[in-house]
């Protein structure tokens, strides 16, 4: 990509490898648009199939975004460019990314946890 990723998210990729939702938690959050979104999983980095570098180059959701997680329905991604670097979007086949953090640790901590029964 040409770029460093910023460091609350390279942090938790070295600690978590991006990690899936236990079945007994919902990890939802509200959406700028009034939605809740609910969090599914992060991406992996480690164990997957070939290189990184081939990973990335097809991960991209547009030039300006790289898909990071998945939401029910849609992506997660983050900021790379100058302009963006670090901001989360959520992402929907039908609709244009939309920004819902201004940082990875801001969507972290924007996550309410549900206990499912």
């Amino acid at each position: 990509m040409g770029r460093e990723l910023p460091e609350d998210y390279k942090t938790h990729m070295l600690k978590y490898n991006g990690g899936s939702i236990p079945l007994w938690n919902e990890y939802v959050f509200t959406s700028n648009k009034g939605e809740e979104l609910f969090l599914e999983s992060f991406h992996q980095l480690k164990h997957i199939d070939g290189s990184l570098e081939d990973y990335y180059k097809h991960n991209f959701l547009y030039p300006r975004l790289l898909s990071i997680g998945a939401i029910t329905g849609g992506y997660i991604a983050i900021g790379y460019q100058n302009d963006n670097m670090g901001e989360i979007y959520a992402y929907f086949s039908d609709e244009d990314p939309f920004k819902i953090a201004n940082s990875f640790t801001e969507f972290l901590t924007s996550l309410e946890v549900r206990n499912v029964d």
